[in-house]
């Protein structure tokens, strides 16, 4: 297969809370998988905590042990770094009311994306299960 194509639907905004992004893409497929975990397509909202401000994005995919998520050109980030990360789950995922999930996580691999965002691959090294997502209407 030759490249990968995105679709970017909508565009992240470095501080706006409300901006949502849908990225597709094709991958080409991988003869020897090195993940023991299955990955979930998810596009939700994730902030992560940089220097004490929200930085926001939008999930790809996750697993129960790590995410790869989208967001605006961001300064400072390298692998190895530890970040402190938000995802809200909506209703529709949780089949149940929404929530949020905070991980605690370490950046493995940074990617910058022909749509002129960052893509984040990020281990979970612990994380916790809150009751409901925060609305943001």
């Amino acid at each position: 297969m030759a490249g990968i194509e995105v679709k970017v639907t909508c565009v992240l905004q470095a501080g706006n809370r409300d901006v949502k992004a849908v990225l597709m893409r094709e991958q080409p497929k991988v003869e020897s998988e090195r993940r023991d975990r299955q990955r979930f397509r998810v596009n939700a909202p994730v902030s992560m905590l940089i220097d004490g401000q929200s930085v926001w994005g939008v999930t790809r995919d996750m697993s129960n042990r790590g995410l790869y998520f989208y967001v605006a050109s961001v300064e400072d980030l390298r692998c190895g770094q530890i970040l402190d990360l938000t995802v809200e789950l909506p209703p529709e995922l949780t089949l149940s009311t929404g929530c949020q999930i905070r991980c605690a996580g370490r950046i493995v691999r940074i990617e910058k994306t022909p749509a002129d965002l960052i893509g984040v691959a990020a281990e979970i090294l612990d994380y916790s299960i809150m009751k409901s997502a925060t609305s943001s209407k």
